[in-house]
């Protein structure tokens, strides 16, 4: 965890941005018409199921060398109506240390780069993993859960792998991985679900605000806001009865009444939400 954190520190220190294309299943040709089509500048095209990268160079055939390069004051124009010319480079260290380990977390999340998903259904950890209301309602059930994520998950190389690539990336700069939001929708012993941003640089997670569903897909409130007003329709007295509790966990006002439709409106005057089933 440390030298994580200390490849992100040192990212202030990376090289200039490049921009970074992806070409699945291109050709060599293809690769260099990816590259002269993004215009005047540096670019790396990458094909990650191939596992390949290659740099390239954009520029003007009637550049000024001496004195530095025209200003382009369109992107891929080039002053005098000049030609663009393309030149493949090298591709640096740290460029092929970022892919390898954007690839390596890529292929082992199953060709995904952007989330991932836990069922607990099918391994399930000691606290924390029977259902969204103890999760949203507990923090010590929370946090146990976040701990089994980070070390007794099965497959929890791969939030390991996405940190680690995200590291490498900045300090390539390298432009595969989405920003710093890696999306875990878990999915809890009952069948209701949540998705969690992982923060790489830190390796702690988020709630991401308003994902949680009860088992029947029904939308769960996560705060007392006059954005949950409205009709909740429930497949289940047991499932409207959870669904209160939680209600009145977040200090939400439930009245008395009977049915699986729970209505909410807000009361703003005393701002707080109010809730009758029926």
């Amino acid at each position: 965890m440390k030298r994580l954190f200390c490849i992100f520190l040192l990212a202030a220190a990376s090289l200039a941005q490049a921009n970074d294309v992806s070409c699945t299943g291109c050709t060599a040709a293809q690769f260099s018409s990816q590259a002269l089509a993004a215009g005047y500048g540096q670019h790396r095209v990458y094909d990650l199921n191939a596992g390949i990268i290659r740099g390239y160079s954009v520029t003007c055939s009637n550049e000024v060398v001496n004195g530095g390069p025209q200003t382009q004051s369109i992107p891929g124009a080039c002053p005098a109506n000049g030609a663009l010319v393309i030149e493949e480079v090298g591709i640096d260290n740290l460029t092929l240390q970022a892919f390898q380990a954007v690839r390596t977390f890529y292929v082992s999340n199953g060709y995904s780069l952007g989330n991932t998903v836990v069922d607990l259904r099918d391994e399930s950890p000691s606290s924390g993993g029977g259902t969204v209301y103890e999760f949203l309602g507990s923090y010590p059930e929370r946090q146990a859960l976040y701990d089994w994520l980070r070390t007794g998950y099965s497959n929890n190389h791969i939030l390991q792998q996405y940190s680690t690539a995200i590291a490498h990336s900045l300090l390539a700069a390298l432009q595969i991985l989405p920003s710093n939001a890696f999306i875990v929708e878990i999915i809890f012993q009952d069948g209701s679900k949540i998705s969690v941003k992982l923060k790489a640089e830190d390796s702690t997670f988020e709630i991401v605000p308003d994902s949680a569903r009860d088992p029947d897909g029904v939308a769960i409130p996560q705060s007392n806001q006059s954005q949950y007003q409205g009709q909740y329709n429930f497949a289940s007295g047991h499932a409207r009865d959870q669904f209160i509790r939680h209600l009145i966990s977040l200090g939400i006002a439930v009245g008395r009444g009977t049915g699986n439709r729970v209505s909410c409106t807000w009361d703003p005057v005393n701002l707080t939400l109010r809730c009758v089933p029926g």
